[in-house]
């Protein structure tokens, strides 16, 4: 069983922490038992603030090896998100002047779906990824990769083997990192002089203003503002030069860092560090009126879901990374885990009621096996029709009802 550690301080400056929010007790969020599984493993999921930096985490850490080292997530299965990350690669080729003489590395690196760009354009690459089954099929794809967690030891390991980065990515694993200050000294470790840290998160300020409280499960231990993030870099001696709000996940940060002293912060960090403290990003008040919001939101979505069920249709979570609506909410929120059936994989005439994102539409969305393209849904290479997409609206989340052709 996975080991958890409790901690009342804030991972990025130290300082006390205040708890907010809880969601009791949940399993995991990507470990699925066999249906008929009766002691299900659950741990505590209590979200707490740091008043000092800002920053919103996670009371409890879940051992790592536990939720890390076997994955069942590929990133390449998200051909949403393989444009996502093409555009951006081709973008720093163009800007960093990045050869075969440079080279970049990814932490997290999943199955390579971001690094092969590089690769395709002849630059060298250099993956990290804890998860061996995930880190075998890149290696496999030819994407050099260490089955390893980043770390300031790991950072010195290819510091001392002449493994300095022009570009290092990391895309949402920022949240998932215990150790936040050796995380990112380790960035500070292996980045060449000039060379530039691009880093993703989901920003807390979407989470808060659309209700997105299915972003949170024991995977995320820290909800970032650019205000704690900023302080975190400097203390390892990196500057956030640039940041952009991209709608990815809900709605994220991108964020530009390099070595202090590279001159000025362009004007989109100053101007969000002051739209953050306008919006009070440090007043506790703010996090105990979401705490307050979703709890008035629990029954409305018990009673939405019992008519759903009542009128003869099913409800499944989805995968979390695409979704958004975690399956561990199921329990918090409408405790019928038992009551969910398994995903049909052929024909099938009950309405199919997937979670999703308010943000995002259905034009291409990739759960897995499944695809849905304007009103069309693709299981296992097959397409079927679907007669109409109603969309209900749940604060600012939804849920999509999609009713196929008989």
């Amino acid at each position: 069983m996975a080991t958890v550690e409790h901690s009342t301080t804030c991972r990025a400056c130290g300082r006390d922490t205040e708890p907010f929010l809880s969601f009791g007790e949940l399993p995991l969020a990507n470990a699925l038992v066999p249906i008929g599984t009766k002691d299900e493993s659950r741990f505590p999921l209590m979200m707490t603030f740091c008043s000092n930096c800002g920053l919103v985490q996670l009371a409890e850490s879940v051992d790592p090896d536990s939720l890390f080292r076997h994955y069942v997530y590929l990133s390449s299965n998200s051909p949403a998100f393989l444009d996502h990350v093409r555009i951006l690669t081709e973008r720093l080729i163009k800007e960093r002047a990045l050869d075969a003489g440079s080279l970049v590395i990814e932490i997290a690196s999943n199955d390579g779906y971001l690094l092969r760009n590089y690769r395709k354009a002849g630059i060298p690459v250099l993956g990290v990824e804890p998860a061996r089954n995930i880190a075998q099929v890149a290696r496999k794809d030819g994407i050099d990769t260490i089955s390893e967690f980043f770390s300031i030891d790991l950072a010195a390991t290819l510091r001392s083997d002449g493994k300095l980065a022009d570009v290092i990515h990391a895309n949402n694993v920022l949240a998932h990192v215990p150790d936040l200050r050796g995380f990112v000294a380790g960035l500070a470790s292996v980045l060449k002089p000039a060379g530039m840290v691009v880093i993703e998160v989901p920003y807390v300020r979407d989470m808060i203003e659309k209700l997105e409280f299915d972003t949170a499960y024991h995977e995320h231990l820290c909800y970032f503002s650019l205000t704690p993030l900023v302080a975190l870099f400097a203390k390892s001696g990196l500057d956030i030069f640039r940041v952009e709000r991209i709608p990815v996940h809900g709605g994220s940060l991108r964020i530009f860092a390099r070595h202090a002293g590279g001159g000025a912060s362009e004007f989109s960090v100053t101007q969000m560090l002051s739209d953050e403290r306008q919006w009070r990003v440090r007043d506790p008040a703010l996090y105990r009126r979401f705490a307050d919001a979703v709890e008035k939101f629990r029954p409305t979505l018990r009673e939405c879901l019992a008519a759903l069920r009542a009128d003869g249709k099913f409800t499944r979570s989805m995968d979390p990374k695409e979704a958004g609506f975690d399956r561990s909410k199921i329990d918090y929120f409408a405790a019928i885990k038992d009551q969910l059936p398994p995903l049909p994989t052929g024909n099938f005439k009950q309405d199919l009621v997937v979670f999703v994102d308010g943000k995002r539409s259905l034009g291409k969305v990739t759960f897995k096996s499944l695809k849905f393209s304007e009103g069309v849904i693709v299981q296992n290479g097959n397409e079927f029709k679907m007669a109409s997409v109603a969309y209900v609206k749940f604060a600012r989340s939804g849920t999509a009802i999609m009713r196929r052709k008989k």
